[in-house]
This record gives structure tokens, C-alpha cells and sequence, in this order.
């Protein structure tokens, strides 16, 4: 799935919530506008990227009052704006890697990664403290040198 917005509009603008479920997808807010804004936002497996390049949200969660859950996959979130909202999301599965901004904050991606490579869609684990920390931006130092291998 592919799906890109120009201009202030959201790429996905939905009432109840949103559910993307393994393949390759590519959502993205070119011009100001959210990648997702809805209530709720549940990613499992797949290989996903989520950009806001124009100062909306990547993904967007009711105005913080939402969900957002990814378990399993290799999901890159790229903001030019001020991330996800709310901070965090429930991450966890073995098989789980998600970056923000170019950082790992959860799992570890095999080396050399393919997103095109069913049998690289694989992670060594995340890290022990991926679930129930208070904001992405300290999941790093949580985390530190203690993922699994």
C-alpha cells in the first residue's frame, strides 16, 4: 500500500482507528498534514514507513488520547514535526524493530537489512525496557547496551 498527501490534508484521515497488517507500506504527509490521524493505530508485521515531512504528525492518535501499537515488522517513522503523538506506543514482539528519525528505539534490525528480503524481516528481540517507558526519547538510554541477542 502506498498513499502520500500534498498539500495541509492527512494522508490517512479515519474515524475509530486504523489497522495495517503486513506487506510494504508507504504513508506519507508531503505538505503539512498528518501520515495517520484517527483514534487509534494498531501495526503488526510488514514492512512499514510513516513520514510527515511538512510539520504534521507521523502518526497522530486522536490528539494524544489514543493508541498506537506495532508489534512485529520493521516500521521507520520519519517527522519533521514532533514525532508520534501520544508518546509512546506499545511496542513488543520478538520480531519487532522501530526507528524514529533514524534511531533505533526498539528491537535490533539483522545486518545487512532488505526490506525486499522476506528472510531479513527479522529482529534479534527488543530491548527489555521497550514496553511501558514514559517517552520515545528515552527508550535509547533505557535501553542502552541490554538487547537481546
Amino acid at each position: 500500500m502506498n498513499i502520500t498527501s500534498t498539500g495541509a490534508a492527512d494522508a490517512i484521515n479515519a474515524t475509530g482507528g486504523v489497522e495495517i497488517t503486513n506487506g510494504v507500506n508507504t504513508i506519507e504527509a508531503l505538505g503539512g498534514g498528518n501520515a495517520i490521524n484517527t483514534d487509534n493505530v494498531k501495526i503488526t508485521n510488514g514492512v512499514n514507513t510513516i513520514e510527515a515531512l511538512g510539520g504534521g504528525h507521523a502518526i497522530n492518535a486522536n490528539n494524544g488520547n489514543g493508541a498506537i501499537s506495532i508489534t512485529g515488522g520493521h516500521t521507520e517513522i520519519t517527522d519533521q514535526g514532533s514525532g508520534t503523538n501520544p508518546y509512546p506506543p506499545t511496542m513488543n514482539g520478538a520480531d519487532t524493530v522501530v526507528i524514529v528519525n533514524g534511531q533505533i528505539i526498539f528491537g535490533k534490525p539483522v545486518t545487512p537489512y532488505d526490506p525486499y528480503d522476506g528472510n531479513k524481516r527479522r529482529s534479534n528481540g527488543g530491548c527489555d525496557a521497550g514496553v511501558g517507558v514514559f517517552a520515545i526519547a528515552l527508550l535509547p538510554l533505557a535501553c542502552g547496551m541490554k538487547r537481546k541477542r
